[in-house]
């Protein structure tokens, strides 16, 4: 639904079904911001943030907005200073 409404705004949207499909067309289109799910098949939101984080000047700057229906849990409150989170 976000996908469907952000096209009909007139942004180009890139989807993908697993969290390393995901990592790998981050780094290669390097994108404007990334909306990311906690919940992801063949990882979780953390590992993917963690590991975008590490990668490089784009990864550590790019802006990431979590969309979840998890309650933020402790291993991201402890992490979100590090990985550059804020949790509202």
């Amino acid at each position: 639904m976000i996908a469907e409404r952000l096209t009909e705004a007139g942004y180009r949207v890139i989807q993908k079904g697993s969290g390393s499909d995901g990592f790998a067309r981050a780094i290669t289109e390097q994108s404007d911001i990334i909306l990311l799910d906690l919940m992801l098949p063949e990882t979780d939101g953390i590992n993917f943030l963690s590991e975008l984080r590490t990668n490089g000047e784009w990864g550590k700057n790019v802006p990431i907005v979590i969309i979840s229906s998890l309650m933020p849990d402790e291993k991201l409150k402890e992490n979100a200073q590090i990985l550059r989170v804020r949790i509202h």
